[in-house]
């Protein structure tokens, strides 16, 4: 995933070879077409797939996408390069296009569809077309919102090698865990790592087991960890079983308000010596329907939601769930971004051999189609000016990194 079109377009230099079959969704027969164009030379093909659009913008004003009708009068050869207006929703319609042609990568940039950078929507839509199109190399997915996501999963054993701080934009960090097993391991290797005051909630406690083990990791820290679950006969037996030494309530991990409401009477009636109050820095997400290997949009949108709850106090969120887990392993950055230090799913001991890849990757890229995709990013600037930027660029993020 590339969060802007620089990292998209170093993205398209990196992955895509010649004599690549490119389907580019959301094409504007502009820039990043071009270089797709230049990259798979003769022996390649592009196919562009954009939707019916007023090609001089609302009431002729000049408009930021898709300004030619067809490849030629955009100044591409109109025999590598094919546009195709069609929903790429509709999956019949876009195999039709397709027309049994093998294609190597998918490149999507769903913000020139439909003008906004909509999370769940870009997931989706790259899970449909990679499901109907089985011989894909990679996946390209131009997405601040999704890289974001990126930057924010990591997987436990990577959690349990990082070293020092993390920036603010990549928190509240998400770790996904498969089993109670390594669930309940990973909110202690939180706990662990963040001494001091802390308050925990688990949302989907059931009988209270993991929350009462929580409470025993903040003992004498003056911490606070309470328990929610959707159903009043399972808070009533974890109250019964572990009510010395946690907090339980009713609450729907769906109802954000309820949430709110139930913490805070925990807090004010079991708070004891959790003075400062506040919002929890940890969650630990047990909830049934994003624990499965296909829930994975029901899991990032309850993730996003209970993120935005809590955004002021939280921290880390700790889920039980495997589909995420397999996105932190599938999820890896693009473009510049890759240049930042080793993290999520590349920290898990594959951190050389993600290395190693990337720049065998930026090796097997054509220089001349690197080079020109700078030269596009800094139009006018002389080599040693795009020497100087490229290194700003990095230095950038490795300090974000």
């Amino acid at each position: 995933c590339a969060p802007s079109v620089s990292a998209y377009e170093a993205g398209v230099a990196q992955l895509v070879r010649s004599g690549d079959s490119v389907l580019e969704v959301g094409c504007q027969l502009g820039r990043t077409t071009a270089l797709l164009a230049n990259i798979t030379t003769a022996s390649g093909f592009v196919l562009g797939v954009d939707m019916h659009r007023e090609l001089n913008g609302k009431s002729g004003k000049a408009s930021s996408y898709r300004c030619h009708a067809t490849p030629a009068a955009a100044g591409l050869d109109p025999s590598r390069v094919h546009l195709a207006l069609v929903d790429p929703w509709d999956t019949l319609a876009l195999l039709s296009a397709v027309n049994a042609r093998a294609i190597d990568v998918l490149a999507i940039d769903v913000n020139s569809l439909l003008g906004n950078d909509l999370m769940l929507t870009a997931l989706s839509l790259a899970r449909q077309l990679s499901r109907v199109l089985p011989g894909l190399r990679c996946v390209l997915l131009k997405s601040r919102s999704v890289a974001k996501v990126e930057r924010q999963l990591v997987l436990p054993e990577a959690f349990a090698a990082e070293e020092g701080p993390v920036p603010r934009a990549w928190l509240p960090r998400v770790i996904p865990a498969v089993g109670v097993k390594e669930y309940r391991a990973a909110a202690r290797s939180w706990l662990d790592r963040h001494p001091g005051r802390q308050r925990v909630l688990e949302i989907g406690c059931h009988v209270g087991t993991s929350t009462a083990l929580l409470a025993e990791a903040v003992q004498g820290r003056g911490g606070f960890v309470a328990g929610v679950d959707v159903s009043r006969s399972i808070v009533e037996r974890a109250t019964a079983l572990h009510g010395g030494r946690a907090a339980f309530g009713v609450a729907d991990a769906w109802d954000a308000a309820g949430l709110v409401r139930v913490w805070g009477e925990l807090q004010a009636t079991h708070g004891g010596d959790d003075e400062a109050g506040g919002g929890p820095t940890l969650l630990c997400l047990d909830v049934g329907g994003v624990s499965s290997a296909q829930g994975e949009l029901d899991a990032l949108s309850l993730v996003e939601l209970l993120s935005r709850t809590f955004s002021e106090t939280l921290q880390a969120v700790v889920v039980k769930s495997r589909c995420l887990k397999s996105s932190a392993r599938t999820l890896k950055p693009v473009g510049w971004a890759q240049r930042r230090k080793a993290r999520g799913g590349c920290g898990d001991g594959r951190a050389a051999e993600a290395a190693a890849a990337g720049a065998a990757e930026d090796a097997a890229a054509p220089i001349e189609a690197r080079e020109v995709a700078l030269a596009r990013h800094l139009p006018g600037s002389e080599a040693p000016t795009r020497e100087r930027l490229r290194d700003a660029l990095k230095k950038r993020h490795a300090g974000v990194a």
